[in-house]
């Protein structure tokens, strides 16, 4: 099984080296994708990527604060992890930590993400012992 979450961790580091264009998940996702945005509202993968493509997102830096969990289920990846990211939305500069959520699942040998919530960009990782 280490060599699954190896795998699993190519994938998570993939989105993080590439959250910038906001392309990823069109390659690495499910049919059945959904990104949960901090307000609860989902988009598939291509209104995720619409974002970036229209300007409305512009991600300046990115990087993977903390993995505070990886358990895989057969074919199903279950992920924590804190993130760092400097951007603006809508022409407003942000400078967020926060948490992500995430599924993911093994389709024709390669883990894809089938569902991706991240918090509000407050979060603390203090509460992370």
């Amino acid at each position: 099984m280490p060599e699954e979450k190896d795998k699993v961790l190519e994938v998570i580091n993939g989105y993080i080296d590439q959250h910038g264009d906001g392309k990823y998940f069109l390659n690495n996702s499910t049919p059945d994708f959904k990104f949960i945005r901090p307000s609860g509202n989902p988009v598939d993968a291509n209104a995720y990527s619409n974002m970036f493509e229209s300007g409305e997102v512009v991600v300046s830096n990115s990087a993977l604060g903390k993995l505070h969990k990886l358990e895989i289920y057969n074919e199903i990846a279950f992920v924590v992890f804190t993130q760092t990211a400097s951007f603006t939305y809508k022409n407003k500069p942000n400078e967020d930590v926060f948490t992500v959520t995430a599924l993911l699942k093994k389709e024709n040998e390669k883990w894809k993400f089938s569902w991706f919530h991240r918090s509000s960009g407050d979060a603390d990782i203090n509460f992370w012992t």
